[in-house]
């Protein structure tokens, strides 16, 4: 569905398209803030990290935050969104279930970097700003009447 006249919020909270797109944005989000409010004290009390190590971590994980942004809205301009949000659901359905089994085995490298991949996604994935990938889908998929950009 991509729209050729404004839809309302209720027509659009019947269709398919919203269902996928507001699924991919609850993962996102919540998996993100979860990971995000504890990242500190998980890599101290699994991997035995210092509170300064721990925080060196969450910086780092800002940083690559922040770099998902431009990475990210770069490439979905030639992605397109579609290809992108798919990318973001394969990539995330991997990763999410291996974090809490890295954790337990104690692999540090690659716990670090699939919080990292995750975080560079986290942004994208999120409706804070009008240019960002679920807002640009909303208006693309109902058109400009309900979506605020």
């Amino acid at each position: 569905m991509i729209a050729h006249k404004s839809a309302s919020r209720n027509e659009a909270i019947g269709t398919r398209q919203f269902a996928l797109l507001w699924g991919i944005l609850f993962i996102d989000v919540m998996a993100g803030i979860g990971i995000l409010a504890q990242a500190s004290p998980m890599m101290q009390d699994l991997f035995g990290r210092t509170p300064i190590e721990a925080a060196a971590i969450v910086s780092m994980i800002s940083s690559f935050d922040a770099g998902g942004r431009i990475v990210w809205a770069s490439a979905s301009d030639y992605l397109v969104r579609r290809t992108t949000y798919a990318i973001f659901f394969a990539t995330q359905l991997v990763l999410f279930p291996l974090v809490p089994s890295l954790a337990s085995r104690g692999a540090w490298i690659p716990y670090q970097l699939c919080l990292f991949a995750i975080f560079t996604m986290y942004v994208e994935g999120s409706p804070r700003s009008p240019h960002s990938a679920p807002t640009s889908s909303a208006r693309a998929l109902w058109g400009r009447f309900m979506v605020k950009c």
